[in-house]
């Protein structure tokens, strides 16, 4: 979720879309398109499905210091 910076620099997400990652998408969306509701409601879930993660990467983290 954040190799948005080495793909927009190095290959711009091509060729085609081969290389294009979420953000970069969302990037496409947002300012290339001109539709900032479909790039922010992308946002929004990409921050929802990040927290999540770091959510369960927490869970298992301290659940796995308890018990040792």
């Amino acid at each position: 979720m954040k190799e948005f910076d080495k793909v927009f620099i190095l290959t711009g997400g091509g060729p085609g879309n081969a290389s294009e990652v979420v953000d970069l998408f969302t990037y496409r969306v947002s300012f290339a398109n001109w539709d900032m509701s479909y790039g922010s409601a992308l946002g929004i879930v990409l921050f929802l499905v990040s927290m999540v993660a770091g959510g369960a990467f927490f869970a298992l983290l301290f659940r796995r210091q308890e018990h040792a």
